[in-house]
């Protein structure tokens, strides 16, 4: 194995933080962009978000 090629371990607290800040963000952008009242609509979007953050931790956990 060459000292390029040796991979890095996970870094836990850069993927929770990552998670987090794109579900806040997610769930934002529709309170903004519609209304409050649209608040199911938030939580799925920041639903999506956690869906996507466990995807890229399983892509990386997998990779191994």
């Amino acid at each position: 194995m060459t000292e390029g090629s040796a991979k890095k371990p996970f870094d836990w607290g850069d993927w929770i933080e990552r998670s987090v800040w794109t579900a806040v963000e997610a769930g934002l952008a529709i309170l903004v962009v519609t209304d409050v009242s649209s608040f199911k609509a938030a939580a799925s979007a920041a639903a999506a978000a956690g869906i996507a953050a466990l995807k890229s931790l399983a892509k990386q956990r997998l990779a191994r």
